[in-house]
């Protein structure tokens, strides 16, 4: 529960690295989905690329939205616009 602002799932606490580890996702896919000009995942500090436990999250459900639905990125990208 966040109190006075403050959201403990945003804090930026993992790296690209880990949250590769983590979600078992190529990180080459991670890195085109952080990529602005993509808008897909907005990392909780995007001056160091750290991510958040919702950007985990998000990207999870970006994979599996992509490998279990089969749905592509195109897709996804058009429903955030």
């Amino acid at each position: 529960m966040a109190h006075r602002g403050f959201d403990p799932l945003e804090i930026p606490n993992y790296g690209p690295q880990e949250a590769v580890k983590f979600l078992h996702i190529p990180s080459s896919t991670l890195h085109y989905w952080l990529q602005p000009s993509i808008g897909l995942v907005r990392p909780a500090d995007p001056r160091r690329g750290l991510l958040s436990f919702k950007n985990l999250v998000e990207c999870y459900v970006l994979e599996g939205l992509r490998v279990i639905h089969g749905v592509h990125i195109g897709a996804v990208r058009k429903a955030v616009d």
